[in-house]
C-alpha cells in the first residue's frame, strides 16, 4: 500500500488513449485494495450517481477522463498522466481501430488508408486532432497556455511513453510505489512504423495535430529536467530499475 504521508493524495489517472496507459495502470491498481479504485467514466457526472460515501472511500481513479474530474472529489488530490509523441499515437489509433472490428468507429475506418483517415473529418476521441491538449484543457476552450498552466499546477508527473522506464521511475519515486512489475498491453500487433510511412503523410498527421506537438516538447523537456536534476545515485537507481524490468 501508499505510505500515508503528505504525498498520499487522491490520486487521478487520467489516461489518454493510445499513451501506454493500460500498461501504466496495471501498476498504480497493484498499489491500492480493489475497493478503493475506481475506473471514472468520460462523463465524469455518472460520478453523482455515486454515493457521496463510496465517493469518499476511494483513493484511486482512472480513465479516459478529462482534466476536472477532480471537481467530483472534494478532497486533497493530484494528477499524473502520460504523453505520447503525437505522430506515433495518431498511427496507433487508426491502427487499434481498424484491427478491432468491436470498436464502434471499425465499420467507417476498416477500407479507409491512412492517409484518407487522416483527411476525414470523422473523428473520435482515440484519434481526435490534438487530443493531448484537449484533455490537458477539460472542458475550457483548447489552447496551449491552459494545458501547460494545468500541468503545472495540478499535475505531480506527466510521463512520456519513448520514456517509460523513465516515468515509471519518477512515479515510483513520487508516490513509494511497490511491486512495480507490469507487462505491455493494447499494443498493435505488426504495425508499421514512422519510418514506413512517407514523409508526406507524417507531416500532414503533426500539421494536424500541431498542439499536441509542441505541448508533447514542452512535456518532455519538462519530464528530462527533472532526470537531469536527480543526483548519480537516484540515475544509478533508474538505470537499475529500468534493467530490472527489461527496458
Amino acid at each position: 500500500m501508499i505510505k500515508k504521508n503528505e504525498k498520499n493524495k487522491f490520486l487521478l489517472f487520467m489516461h489518454i488513449p493510445k499513451t501506454g496507459g493500460q500498461s501504466l495502470r496495471g501498476v498504480i491498481k497493484k498499489q491500492y485494495e480493489l475497493s478503493e479504485t475506481f475506473r471514472c467514466p468520460f462523463m465524469e457526472e455518472k460520478v453523482l450517481e455515486l454515493t457521496e460515501g463510496y465517493r469518499n472511500s476511494l483513493k484511486f481513479i482512472y480513465g479516459h477522463f478529462l482534466f476536472g474530474a477532480h471537481e467530483y472529489f472534494p478532497k486533497p488530490f493530484t494528477y499524473i498522466s502520460m504523453m505520447r509523441d503525437p505522430v506515433e499515437r495518431f498511427i496507433s489509433a487508426y491502427y487499434h481501430i481498424k484491427r478491432v472490428p468491436t470498436n464502434r468507429w471499425h465499420e467507417k475506418v476498416k477500407n479507409l488508408t491512412l492517409e484518407e483517415f487522416i483527411d476525414s473529418d470523422d473523428f473520435n476521441l482515440q484519434a481526435e486532432p490534438n487530443i493531448q491538449t484537449r484533455f490537458f484543457c477539460g472542458k475550457e476552450p483548447m489552447s496551449l497556455e491552459t494545458a501547460k498552466k494545468n500541468m503545472e499546477e495540478y499535475f505531480s508527473i506527466v510521463g512520456i511513453t519513448e520514456l517509460f522506464g523513465e516515468s515509471l521511475f519518477l512515479m515510483k519515486e513520487e508516490f513509494d510505489w511497490r511491486d512495480i512489475n507490469y507487462e505491455t498491453r493494447n499494443s498493435a500487433p505488426n504495425r508499421p512504423r514512422q519510418k514506413k510511412v512517407s514523409k508526406e503523410v507524417l507531416n500532414k498527421i503533426a500539421e494536424k495535430n500541431h498542439l499536441d506537438m509542441e505541448l508533447y516538447e514542452y512535456t518532455k523537456k519538462r519530464l528530462e529536467d527533472k532526470i537531469q536534476a536527480m543526483d548519480n545515485k537516484k540515475k544509478k537507481e533508474m538505470k537499475k530499475f529500468k534493467e530490472s524490468l527489461g527496458l
